[in-house]
């Protein structure tokens, strides 16, 4: 009597096991960076040592670009700024923040790139070198503040 029952719980147990893990693609793993959280704790306020320039997002692009300087002693992991989007007029369109994960090394500069806030593509940053054809496309202005750094 007894087999019968432990082997109906070991059959059970290894359906339960076995549902969480069936994928319908093969050796597929959860990548670290969408899985780790960043600890806000960790960031280092080197605003006078870091510099951002050259922002930009063309109309249709689904990317925001900027430069970031590193002008610290030691190489950066990752960096935070705060934007604001405000439109021509200076109404305040949206703000956020975003931390961006980024390889830096001492006195050296690097581009990065990140998601674009505009997810209907409407809208392009007033400076950008690709001017517009489309006659709807909405200028807007971006002001980046750094709140500091990991190293």
């Amino acid at each position: 009597m007894r087999l019968p029952i432990l082997m109906l719980t070991l059959a059970a147990s290894c359906l339960i096991v076995s549902a969480d893990t069936k994928t319908t693609r093969r050796n597929l793993k959860a990548s670290k960076a969408a899985t780790a959280a960043v600890d806000t704790s960790l960031l280092t306020e080197a605003t006078d040592s870091l510099s951002i320039s050259s922002y930009d997002k063309p109309l249709r692009s689904s990317q925001e670009t900027l430069f970031v300087t590193n002008r610290c002693r030691s190489a950066i992991n990752m960096v935070s700024i705060t934007i604001t989007y405000t439109s021509v007029n200076g109404e305040m369109l949206h703000r956020r923040n975003v931390n961006l994960p980024c390889s830096i090394p001492a006195g050296e500069t690097r581009q990065l790139a990140f998601r674009s806030w505009d997810r209907q593509q409407a809208y392009y940053h007033h400076a950008t070198r690709v001017i517009p054809r489309s006659q709807k496309a909405i200028p807007y202005r971006a002001e980046i503040t750094l709140n500091g750094a990991i190293f």
